[in-house]
């Protein structure tokens, strides 16, 4: 039996490494869209502390309101390039997920299909060892029969056949009952067949 091959082993290689590579594209614009998820949840806390702190305040020069108007107004404005930054990492991870889904699509389309292949060789392999356990069976059955043949043919009694004149008297017996005057003829011989065991 051949050693299992598949002919898209380099394919299911590449797209292994296709979508592990999209995978780790998707992982680092999720790591920038928490991180601005956390400077902007930042930047609102600061406001609001800022605005808390102005109340608080029992009076308040002309200079001291503009310095909090100037720094509310920075603070509005990164907070709105915050937004931003976070809509534009929320699109590309919304997008780089449909890209590793289909990225893993590809890889399982071609993984299933080497596990079909896997599936179908071990089922032959399965199904050539069942025969050859078959087939030497009944190799040595037969043999085991030969064998045992063999050995009653030689345990077998030998049954020669020999042939032997007989007795006079037999002779002279035969003679007289079937042939008169068989007795006067000379040089006649009666013979019969005797088994030797």
């Amino acid at each position: 039996m051949k050693s299992f091959q598949f002919p898209l082993e380099k394919v299911l290689a590449f797209r292994k490494q296709q979508w592990e590579a999209e995978s780790a594209i998707l992982a680092t614009l999720l790591e920038q869209h928490h991180h601005f998820e956390a400077e902007l949840e930042h930047a609102g806390e600061v406001l609001q502390q800022a605005a808390q702190d102005l109340c608080r305040q029992p009076a308040l020069s002309s200079d001291g309101v503009h310095q909090h108007a100037l720094a509310a107004e920075s603070a509005r404005r990164a907070l709105r390039r915050l937004k931003l930054a976070l809509d534009g990492v929320a699109t590309k991870v919304a997008r780089q997920r449909q890209v590793c889904l289909t990225a893993r699509r590809d890889y399982e389309l071609v993984r299933k299909l080497r596990e079909a292949r896997w599936a179908a060789w071990l089922l032959e392999v399965d199904r050539e060892q069942e025969s050859l356990a078959t087939e030497s069976f009944l190799a040595r059955r037969t043999q085991r029969r030969l064998a045992l043949s063999s050995r009653a043919d030689s345990s077998a009694p030998n049954h020669a056949v020999s042939y032997a004149p007989e007795p006079p008297d037999a002779q002279n017996h035969a003679g007289t009952q079937d042939q008169p005057g068989a007795q006067d003829q000379p040089g006649t011989k009666d013979y019969t067949i005797k088994a030797r065991r």
